[in-house]
């Protein structure tokens, strides 16, 4: 029995040392401090909007620009330095064939563009058929006899020529009719043609002067040399022929000074030749019905009758000319 409880005490003497040490107390923690709402909020104070130039520094400082990059112990590898305009955002939006962005300005001088307005030529035309228009109205039979005479086959018909003759009127408004459309086809040539640099209306007002001096001198100059000498009526003869061509002439060019003036490119150039060839052959047609007319009461061979167009028809027109050129320092 005595063996039983000498065991039982030594088996209980290692259990009550580790309660011993095991019964430290545990360390004393301290409370956590309250931290109230109010103490960790703070206030943020706004922050402003960067400026476009301080976007495009910082996006330029952003990119990678290395001077160089090292290659082993000495060799050194120069690296481009890249742009804002090399980036792929970049290309992908504004680079474009069209849109030369980033690339050197194009330095260029232009003339300031004037639009060309017609108005007032388109007004002067309506107003020359209105004129003929009111001719043919008001004098029907001066036209009859005057197509008439063209298609006769013989001059020596003295009928038609003294109904014509009579109509005094409508042959100074066909005259006149013929002064102001021969004057605007030169002046729309001219300027087509680019033969001079005299402004359109200005080049209108001395062409019809031009017309106007050269048959007023024609015909005064025809005057005196008939009455000289003695032969009036083959001057008055040649006098109306010219007259009477002169006024088909302009029947004829009022419809193609329309087309000439606001047509372009090849059917200008078509008109062009049209109105050119029916001017030579009405001027050819002229000359040989003033030449058989005024030999059937004038000896005049056609060589003489030849240095005549030349003397009185060709030159003063070159002279008048070239004289009112060169006063007015101009160029053709």
């Amino acid at each position: 029995m005595l063996k039983h409880l000498i065991v039982i005490f030594l088996a209980l003497i290692p259990v009550q040392l580790w309660a011993q040490t095991d019964s430290t107390p545990p360390p004393v923690t301290q409370p956590k401090p309250v931290i109230r709402k109010a103490d960790s909020v703070k206030r943020v104070a706004p922050v402003a909007k960067p400026a476009a130039d301080t976007i495009r520094r910082l996006a330029d400082s952003a990119m990678v620009k290395p001077d160089s990059v090292k290659r082993g112990a000495d060799t050194v590898v120069p690296v481009r330095q890249l742009t804002w305009q090399e980036d792929t955002l970049y290309q992908r939006l504004f680079r474009n064939a069209y849109l030369p962005i980033g690339k050197p300005g194009v330095f260029m001088i232009s003339q300031q563009w004037v639009r060309e307005s017609k108005d007032k030529l388109f007004y002067v035309l309506v107003g020359l058929l209105l004129i003929l228009g009111f001719i043919r109205a008001s004098f029907p039979k001066y036209f009859t006899y005057l197509f008439m005479l063209v298609r006769q086959t013989s001059f020596r018909q003295k009928q038609t020529r003294e109904q014509l003759l009579q109509g005094r009127l409508p042959s100074l408004m066909m005259n006149i009719l013929f002064l102001l459309v021969a004057g605007i086809f030169v002046s729309v040539v001219f300027t087509q043609k680019k033969i001079t640099n005299i402004p359109f209306w200005y080049l209108v007002l001395y062409s019809i002067l031009i017309l106007a001096g050269v048959y007023l001198l024609k015909f005064l100059f025809l005057r005196f040399t008939g009455w000289v000498f003695r032969v009036s009526e083959a001057a008055e003869t040649y006098i109306f022929i010219v007259f009477l061509v002169n006024k088909l002439m302009a029947v004829v060019l009022l419809p193609l000074v329309w087309l000439l003036a606001f047509s372009e490119g090849d059917f200008n150039v078509i008109v062009f030749t049209i109105s050119t060839f029916i001017i030579v052959l009405l001027l050819l047609y002229r000359y040989i019905l003033a030449l058989a007319a005024v030999r059937n009461m004038v000896r005049v061979s056609p060589f003489h009758f030849f240095i005549y167009l030349c003397a009185v028809e060709i030159l003063p027109v070159l002279l008048i000319y070239k004289v009112v050129f060169s006063k007015m320092g101009l160029s053709i």
